[in-house]
């Protein structure tokens, strides 16, 4: 693989209109760049994708 290259996008035809990261990823790569390092809350079916991504962002965030 070439240096600066993504795989995945070089794939993808041109004016393919695809998401590359979902809302919940979003949130926490936000608000990782906020500097919030820990997160309150109750689980459930609301919230299972963000609890998803906090998963997915290996540690960045604590739920409590």
């Amino acid at each position: 693989m070439r240096a600066g290259r993504d795989l995945f996008n070089d794939a993808v035809p041109t004016g393919a209109n695809l998401m590359a990261e979902n809302v919940s990823d979003f949130l926490i790569r936000r608000i990782t760049e906020w500097g919030i390092r820990r997160i309150y809350g109750y689980p459930g079916d609301g919230i299972n994708g963000i609890i998803g991504a906090i998963d997915r962002a290996g540690g960045a965030v604590d739920y409590v």
